[in-house]
């Protein structure tokens, strides 16, 4: 953004306070009156308890609730995860969608009540996630026990 701009836009952020603006009104003001792009944070739809009991957790992932934030963070999984469909998810909801469907056989309209999410929103993402274990660990040769980097045991 140029100076020029930058003054334009710290203008019309002042008119738009002193005619008490809503702040949307004035972001769509910016953005599509002036053409000046305003960088928006990107903020996932959480639909998961992550409070939920260490017993609970084991039973549904095979992990307690510290081990699969764990898994996620060695795996390199991103905070957040957008599909091809653009589906926002958070990384550790991810590898907890991933586990409990590999955890039993179960249907993604099983996993509806505890995800909150459609049956093709569940699928998308245990798609990536298995595509993104693929690629990040086998397809580079590792086995996953070297990619998390836990000693083999003879």
């Amino acid at each position: 953004m140029t100076t020029e701009e930058s003054q334009l836009a710290l203008r019309v952020y002042k008119w738009a306070k002193r005619k008490k603006m809503h702040p949307t009104t004035m972001m769509t003001l910016l953005e599509y009156g002036l053409g000046i792009p305003v960088e928006r944070p990107l903020i996932p739809d959480v639909r998961f308890d992550f409070n939920m009991r260490d017993v609970d957790a084991h039973m549904s992932f095979r992990f307690d609730v510290r081990g699969v934030l764990q898994l996620s963070s060695l795996l390199g999984v991103p905070n957040v995860v957008i599909t091809t469909n653009r589906d926002r998810v958070v990384g550790v909801e991810t590898i907890a969608i991933l586990l409990r469907r590999l955890r039993y056989p179960i249907t993604y309209y099983d996993m509806l009540s505890m995800f909150g999410r459609s049956r093709e929103q569940l699928c998308r993402i245990f798609n990536y996630m298995v595509a993104f274990l693929c690629y990040c660990c086998f397809d580079q040769g590792f086995t996953i026990v070297k990619c998390l980097g836990v000693p083999r045991w003879d």
